[in-house]
């Protein structure tokens, strides 16, 4: 697998092949600290992607 980012056709790809089976959504906070939730790949693809997620306001 080659590093860097994936662009969605292929990660829609690589869940489909099996290759993910999750997805990291997260952004860090002024203190640098990582938050965020972990989606299965299909999921995302289906309707993260698209439609996004939520996620507290004071995270942010």
């Amino acid at each position: 697998m080659e590093r860097g980012m994936l662009g969605i056709d292929d990660l829609r790809a690589r869940v489909e092949a099996g290759e993910i089976d999750t997805v990291v959504v997260a952004f860090t906070d002024h203190y640098g600290r990582v938050h965020g939730k972990r989606v299965d790949g299909r999921f995302f693809v289906d309707e993260v992607y698209e439609h996004g997620t939520h996620a507290c306001n004071y995270l942010l």
